[in-house]
This record gives C-alpha cells, sequence and structure tokens, in this order.
C-alpha cells in the first residue's frame, strides 16, 4: 500500500529476522589505457593530420635567431612540407634565410636557403616540401637569419604533416 510516496511501492513491515545484507568486496581497478593504446585499439584511420605552428618574434638586422619544433611523444610524425611567413620590411623574403636542422645532426639543405628561392608560394606563405619521418619527441631546430642592414624580421610559419598510428615505411 503507498500513500502517494515515490520511494517506497510498499512500506516495510515491522516485525520479522533482520540481517545484515552482504557486500560483495569492491572490485579491482580496471586497467587504465594510454592514449596511444586507445588509439591503436580503435578504428580510427592510419594517419592523423597534424600542424604545428612556430614563431620568432624578431630577428635583429644583420643577425639570426633560432626555435624548436618538438614532436608529440606518442607516435611517429611523418613530415611532408615546411611553410613560413616573413614580416618586416618591404619583400621580407629577400633578406631571410632559413636552415633547418634535423635530430640526426644533418641539416635539411647543405646550407641557408634564402626565402625568396622557396619552391613554392600558396596563399602568401612560402613553403618547402619535404617528406621525412620523425620518431616521438624528437626536436627540429629553425634557424632563420637577416640580412636587411636596419629594419628586424619576423617569422610564423607551421611543419605540415601526419602522425602515423600504424607502422610506415616512411
Amino acid at each position: 500500500m503507498s500513500d502517494g510516496t515515490p520511494w517506497f511501492k510498499v512500506w516495510p513491515q515491522a516485525g520479522g529476522i533482520r540481517r545484515p545484507l552482504a557486500v560483495p568486496p569492491a572490485a579491482p581497478p580496471a586497467h587504465m589505457k594510454t592514449v596511444a593504446e586507445v588509439v591503436r585499439d580503435s578504428r580510427y584511420p592510419p594517419r592523423f593530420l597534424q600542424i604545428i605552428p612556430f614563431a620568432i618574434a624578431a630577428v635583429p638586422p644583420g643577425a639570426s635567431a633560432e626555435t624548436f619544433v618538438q614532436f608529440d611523444r606518442d607516435f611517429p610524425y611523418r613530415m611532408d612540407a615546411l611553410v613560413f611567413q616573413f614580416q618586416g620590411p618591404t619583400d621580407p623574403e629577400f633578406y631571410a634565410s632559413i636552415l633547418v636542422e634535423l635530430p640526426s645532426g644533418r641539416r635539411l639543405t647543405r646550407q641557408a636557403v634564402d626565402a625568396y628561392s622557396f619552391n613554392g608560394t600558396q596563399g602568401g606563405k612560402n613553403y618547402i616540401p619535404f617528406r621525412h619521418r620523425f620518431n616521438p619527441t624528437d626536436i627540429v631546430q629553425v634557424l632563420v637569419s637577416n640580412s636587411h642592414a636596419s629594419t628586424p624580421l619576423a617569422l610564423s610559419g607551421f611543419v605540415y604533416g601526419y602522425k602515423t598510428t600504424e607502422e610506415s615505411r616512411l
């Protein structure tokens, strides 16, 4: 019998023997998967597009400045291109030169490359198509030189490529 109370459909009856309820022991905690395990065990595509930005605020006239790009620690990274955009004097591409040092100690090019001689321009940004596979936590050094006599130069850019969740030959 209920008097409209939603918690009990039937009120407990007085009397009878009451025994404490046996509560089963708590289950041991389940194994927590890492992000890499979740991605590998899931039905994700074999690669993810990832764009890693970098910037150098100011390169003084006649000097050089460097920045570092560090890749994530979970998966290998396949770089497809380096993209640069310069700000500073009129036609900053004529005064900027880029040198990219790879984690192996080698350089992307033998010597610094002037920005105006990059392979392509798209959407106001210069890019170097370069395919290279990096291991997790690798670091790439980008060195920018400014040959202008009086005006500082700024650089912004990004590394364009893919995180690979499967073994890759590249």
